[in-house]
Protein backbone atom coordinates (compact mmCIF):
# COMPACT_ATOMS: atom_id res chain seq x y z
CA UNK A 1 0.00 0.00 0.00
CA UNK A 2 2.99 2.29 0.42
CA UNK A 3 4.15 3.44 -2.98
CA UNK A 4 7.84 3.49 -3.89
CA UNK A 5 9.43 6.41 -5.71
CA UNK A 6 9.30 4.37 -8.92
CA UNK A 7 5.61 3.67 -8.43
CA UNK A 8 4.90 7.33 -7.74
CA UNK A 9 6.61 8.25 -11.02
CA UNK A 10 4.37 5.77 -12.84
CA UNK A 11 1.30 7.03 -10.98
CA UNK A 12 2.08 10.61 -12.01
CA UNK A 13 2.20 9.52 -15.64
CA UNK A 14 -1.28 8.03 -15.25
CA UNK A 15 -2.43 11.22 -13.51
CA UNK A 16 -1.21 13.33 -16.44
CA UNK A 17 -3.10 11.12 -18.90
CA UNK A 18 -6.21 11.31 -16.75
CA UNK A 19 -6.03 15.11 -16.58
CA UNK A 20 -5.61 15.12 -20.36
CA UNK A 21 -8.79 13.05 -20.68
CA UNK A 22 -10.66 15.45 -18.39
CA UNK A 23 -9.58 18.42 -20.48
CA UNK A 24 -10.76 16.64 -23.62
CA UNK A 25 -14.16 16.13 -22.01
CA UNK A 26 -14.39 19.80 -21.07
CA UNK A 27 -13.34 20.89 -24.57
CA UNK A 28 -15.87 18.70 -26.38
CA UNK A 29 -18.89 18.82 -24.06
CA UNK A 30 -21.58 20.80 -25.88
CA UNK A 31 -25.24 20.54 -26.81
CA UNK A 32 -25.88 17.93 -29.50
CA UNK A 33 -22.99 15.59 -28.75
CA UNK A 34 -23.98 12.21 -27.34
CA UNK A 35 -22.61 10.51 -24.25
CA UNK A 36 -21.04 7.79 -26.42
CA UNK A 37 -19.38 10.40 -28.60
CA UNK A 38 -17.99 12.06 -25.48
CA UNK A 39 -16.59 8.71 -24.39
CA UNK A 40 -14.82 8.33 -27.74
CA UNK A 41 -13.34 11.84 -27.46
CA UNK A 42 -12.08 11.14 -23.95
CA UNK A 43 -10.42 7.86 -24.95
CA UNK A 44 -8.84 9.23 -28.13
CA UNK A 45 -7.14 12.01 -26.14
CA UNK A 46 -4.73 9.64 -24.40
CA UNK A 47 -4.86 6.23 -26.07
CA UNK A 48 -1.70 6.86 -28.13
CA UNK A 49 0.28 7.35 -24.90
CA UNK A 50 -1.51 5.09 -22.46
CA UNK A 51 -4.26 2.55 -21.98
CA UNK A 52 -7.97 2.59 -21.29
CA UNK A 53 -8.85 1.66 -17.72
CA UNK A 54 -12.39 2.85 -17.02
CA UNK A 55 -14.63 5.84 -17.01
CA UNK A 56 -18.06 6.57 -15.65
CA UNK A 57 -20.04 9.25 -17.45
CA UNK A 58 -23.65 10.35 -17.60
CA UNK A 59 -25.83 13.39 -18.18
CA UNK A 60 -29.17 14.69 -16.96
CA UNK A 61 -31.19 17.87 -16.76
CA UNK A 62 -30.35 20.04 -13.76
CA UNK A 63 -34.01 21.07 -13.43
CA UNK A 64 -35.50 17.57 -13.84
CA UNK A 65 -32.71 15.18 -12.85
CA UNK A 66 -32.83 11.40 -12.91
CA UNK A 67 -29.17 10.47 -12.30
CA UNK A 68 -27.58 10.22 -8.82
CA UNK A 69 -24.15 9.23 -10.15
CA UNK A 70 -22.45 8.75 -13.54
CA UNK A 71 -23.17 5.57 -15.44
CA UNK A 72 -20.78 2.74 -16.25
CA UNK A 73 -22.24 2.40 -19.76
CA UNK A 74 -22.91 5.48 -21.86
CA UNK A 75 -26.05 6.00 -23.94
CA UNK A 76 -26.84 7.83 -27.17
CA UNK A 77 -28.55 10.59 -25.21
CA UNK A 78 -27.64 13.99 -26.65
CA UNK A 79 -26.32 16.63 -24.29
CA UNK A 80 -28.67 19.61 -23.92
CA UNK A 81 -28.45 23.12 -22.55
CA UNK A 82 -29.18 23.03 -18.84
CA UNK A 83 -27.66 19.56 -18.39
CA UNK A 84 -25.09 18.45 -15.88
CA UNK A 85 -22.46 15.90 -16.89
CA UNK A 86 -20.93 13.79 -14.13
CA UNK A 87 -17.83 11.70 -14.66
CA UNK A 88 -15.13 9.60 -13.04
CA UNK A 89 -12.11 8.95 -15.26
CA UNK A 90 -9.04 6.75 -14.82
CA UNK A 91 -6.53 6.61 -17.69
CA UNK A 92 -3.42 4.53 -17.08
CA UNK A 93 0.13 4.47 -18.35
CA UNK A 94 1.74 1.47 -20.03
CA UNK A 95 2.68 -0.01 -16.65
CA UNK A 96 -0.93 -0.04 -15.51
CA UNK A 97 -0.86 2.91 -13.10
CA UNK A 98 -3.67 5.42 -13.43
CA UNK A 99 -4.98 8.64 -12.06
CA UNK A 100 -8.56 9.12 -10.96
CA UNK A 101 -10.55 12.32 -11.29
CA UNK A 102 -14.21 13.15 -10.66
CA UNK A 103 -15.89 16.39 -11.75
CA UNK A 104 -19.24 17.88 -12.68
CA UNK A 105 -19.84 19.99 -15.80
CA UNK A 106 -22.77 22.40 -16.22
CA UNK A 107 -23.71 22.82 -19.89
CA UNK A 108 -25.07 26.04 -21.37
CA UNK A 109 -26.05 27.68 -18.09
CA UNK A 110 -24.88 28.26 -14.56
CA UNK A 111 -25.50 25.45 -12.07
CA UNK A 112 -28.92 25.48 -10.45
CA UNK A 113 -29.03 26.28 -6.73
CA UNK A 114 -29.55 22.59 -5.97
CA UNK A 115 -26.56 21.43 -7.99
CA UNK A 116 -24.42 24.23 -6.62
CA UNK A 117 -25.25 23.04 -3.11
CA UNK A 118 -24.36 19.45 -4.05
CA UNK A 119 -21.03 20.70 -5.39
CA UNK A 120 -20.33 22.96 -2.40
CA UNK A 121 -20.94 20.10 0.03
CA UNK A 122 -18.65 17.82 -1.98
CA UNK A 123 -15.90 20.42 -2.11
CA UNK A 124 -16.16 21.11 1.63
CA UNK A 125 -15.82 17.42 2.40
CA UNK A 126 -12.90 17.02 -0.02
CA UNK A 127 -10.81 19.70 1.65
CA UNK A 128 -11.86 18.72 5.18
CA UNK A 129 -10.80 15.13 4.53
CA UNK A 130 -7.57 16.34 2.95
CA UNK A 131 -6.84 18.32 6.12
CA UNK A 132 -7.07 15.24 8.36
CA UNK A 133 -5.17 12.85 6.06
CA UNK A 134 -1.79 12.71 7.71
CA UNK A 135 0.18 9.80 9.15
CA UNK A 136 -1.71 8.47 12.16
CA UNK A 137 -5.14 9.62 10.99
CA UNK A 138 -7.85 6.99 11.36
CA UNK A 139 -11.16 5.90 9.88
CA UNK A 140 -12.93 7.79 12.66
CA UNK A 141 -11.09 11.01 11.80
CA UNK A 142 -12.42 10.76 8.25
CA UNK A 143 -15.96 9.92 9.36
CA UNK A 144 -16.08 12.88 11.73
CA UNK A 145 -15.55 15.42 8.94
CA UNK A 146 -17.15 13.54 6.02
CA UNK A 147 -20.46 12.43 7.51
CA UNK A 148 -22.21 15.53 8.96
CA UNK A 149 -22.43 17.66 5.77
CA UNK A 150 -24.23 14.77 4.04
CA UNK A 151 -26.23 13.17 6.82
CA UNK A 152 -27.39 16.42 8.45
CA UNK A 153 -29.17 17.18 5.17
CA UNK A 154 -30.78 13.75 5.00
CA UNK A 155 -28.63 12.90 1.97
CA UNK A 156 -26.76 9.69 1.25
CA UNK A 157 -23.85 8.37 -0.85
CA UNK A 158 -23.48 5.75 -3.58
CA UNK A 159 -19.70 5.29 -3.51
CA UNK A 160 -16.99 5.35 -0.83
CA UNK A 161 -15.88 8.85 0.19
CA UNK A 162 -12.31 7.57 0.35
CA UNK A 163 -10.66 4.44 -0.98
CA UNK A 164 -7.12 3.24 -1.50
CA UNK A 165 -5.80 3.20 -5.07
CA UNK A 166 -2.82 1.66 -6.83
CA UNK A 167 -3.12 -0.76 -9.74
CA UNK A 168 -6.76 -0.94 -8.66
CA UNK A 169 -8.91 -0.33 -5.61
CA UNK A 170 -7.34 -1.00 -2.21
CA UNK A 171 -8.13 -0.57 1.46
CA UNK A 172 -9.56 1.40 3.11
CA UNK A 173 -13.17 1.77 1.97
CA UNK A 174 -14.73 4.54 4.04
CA UNK A 175 -18.22 5.90 3.48
CA UNK A 176 -20.31 7.88 5.95
CA UNK A 177 -21.38 6.87 9.45
CA UNK A 178 -24.88 5.68 8.63
CA UNK A 179 -24.45 4.35 5.10
CA UNK A 180 -24.34 0.58 5.43
CA UNK A 181 -22.79 -0.22 2.06
CA UNK A 182 -19.19 0.41 3.14
CA UNK A 183 -17.35 -1.41 5.92
CA UNK A 184 -15.66 1.62 7.58
CA UNK A 185 -13.20 -0.85 9.09
CA UNK A 186 -10.60 0.48 11.53
CA UNK A 187 -7.66 1.85 9.57
CA UNK A 188 -4.64 4.04 10.29
CA UNK A 189 -3.12 6.02 7.45
CA UNK A 190 0.64 6.04 6.88
CA UNK A 191 3.03 8.15 4.83
CA UNK A 192 3.52 6.77 1.33
CA UNK A 193 -0.05 5.58 0.84
CA UNK A 194 -2.18 6.85 -2.05
CA UNK A 195 -5.94 7.20 -1.87
CA UNK A 196 -8.80 8.72 -3.84
CA UNK A 197 -10.89 11.27 -1.94
CA UNK A 198 -14.22 11.41 -3.75
CA UNK A 199 -17.18 12.95 -1.92
CA UNK A 200 -20.33 11.97 -3.79
CA UNK A 201 -23.35 13.51 -2.07
CA UNK A 202 -26.68 12.16 -3.32
CA UNK A 203 -29.95 13.99 -2.58
CA UNK A 204 -32.60 12.34 -0.42
CA UNK A 205 -34.79 11.30 -3.37
CA UNK A 206 -31.71 9.73 -5.01
CA UNK A 207 -32.49 11.42 -8.34
CA UNK A 208 -29.52 13.80 -8.28
CA UNK A 209 -25.98 13.85 -6.98
CA UNK A 210 -22.45 15.10 -7.51
CA UNK A 211 -19.20 13.25 -8.12
CA UNK A 212 -16.16 15.26 -7.09
CA UNK A 213 -12.62 14.34 -6.10
CA UNK A 214 -9.25 13.00 -7.16
CA UNK A 215 -6.14 10.99 -6.32
CA UNK A 216 -3.92 12.14 -3.42
CA UNK A 217 -0.63 11.06 -1.85
CA UNK A 218 -0.15 10.98 1.92
CA UNK A 219 3.22 12.40 2.97
CA UNK A 220 4.84 13.02 6.35
CA UNK A 221 3.46 16.56 6.25
CA UNK A 222 -0.07 15.62 5.13
CA UNK A 223 -1.95 14.85 1.93
CA UNK A 224 -0.92 16.33 -1.41
CA UNK A 225 -3.04 16.53 -4.52
CA UNK A 226 -1.56 14.66 -7.48
CA UNK A 227 -3.77 16.21 -10.17
CA UNK A 228 -3.23 19.65 -11.71
CA UNK A 229 -6.79 19.95 -13.01
CA UNK A 230 -8.71 22.71 -11.18
CA UNK A 231 -11.06 21.77 -8.37
CA UNK A 232 -14.16 23.58 -9.66
CA UNK A 233 -17.70 23.13 -10.95
CA UNK A 234 -16.92 23.37 -14.66
CA UNK A 235 -19.17 25.44 -16.93
CA UNK A 236 -19.16 25.12 -20.72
Amino acid sequence: MKKSDEELDAIKEGVELTDKAMRALQDTAKPGITERELKAEIMSSYIAEGEYFFQLLGSTSMTDPDMPYPWEHQSNRSIQNGDVILTEISARNSQGYSGQILRGIAVGSEPTDHYQELYDVGEQIFYDVLDVLEPGATTQDVLEVASPPIEDRGWTIHAPIIHGWGLGIQRPLIGSRNEGGFPNAPFEFEAGQTVVVEPNPVAADEMSGMFLGEYVHITNSGAERLHDYPMEFIQV
